[in-house]
């Protein structure tokens, strides 16, 4: 029989590797959780495609010059207005080889049709049921909407969360035209100074 004299100093070593193995394991998911970084290595993916097929970050990035997302999910109100700005911009850069996808974080495909239906927009959709691209570049918890431009040198080129209107769309503008070495088109140019007399 173990007396009240033991049974403190056990529940204190007890209380001890709890914590410590708490604070090990929290260790780990942070390290392996990062959000990503403008200018830093993008960390490579695969996510499903709601058409069925699959996208693998690596292999677009051989065949593109760039990769240009927008995570999005259905309940995000910012995100209905962006989205339909988002498909006019990559409409924008005819010929570019940039593939420019959604990635919506978390909701059933179903949902997900519908939505984009209702909006109107036709930019091919990439799945992250268990948003584990989401969290790696959306934040934990994700801030949607939230575009990333990844350049074909595997680096975050440009990341942006939330929507900001005509505004986050030029600075998303400027960096395609950058990566493709073209000017900027003309609606999401930066106005000119008006010159005082």
């Amino acid at each position: 029989m173990i007396g009240r004299d033991t049974r403190w100093p056990l529940a204190v070593v007890l209380i001890f590797i709890v914590m410590v193995s708490g604070a090990h394991a929290q260790q780990r998911v942070r390290g392996a959780g990062r959000t990503a970084v403008a200018g830093e290595k993008a960390v490579r993916f695969y996510n499903p495609v709601l058409d069925g097929r699959g996208f693998f970050m690596s292999r677009e990035l051989r065949k593109n010059d760039a990769i240009v997302l927008s995570f999005f999910a259905t309940w995000c109100v910012p995100c209905r207005k962006e989205l339909p700005e988002f498909q006019e911009l990559s409409r924008a850069f005819p010929g570019g080889k940039i593939a420019w996808r959604l990635v919506n974080s978390g909701d059933k495909p179903d949902s997900i049709r519908a939505f984009l239906r209702k909006l109107s927009v036709r930019v091919p959709v990439l799945l992250d049921r268990y948003l584990k691209t989401t969290r790696r570049y959306a934040g934990d918890p994700p801030r949607l909407p939230t575009t990333v431009i990844i350049g074909r040198d595997s680096i975050v080129r440009y990341l942006h969360h939330g929507y900001d209107g005509d505004d986050g769309l030029a600075g998303i503008a400027r960096e395609i035209a950058r990566i493709l070495d073209r000017p900027v088109p003309k609606q999401w140019r930066e106005p000119e100074p008006e010159s005082t007399p």
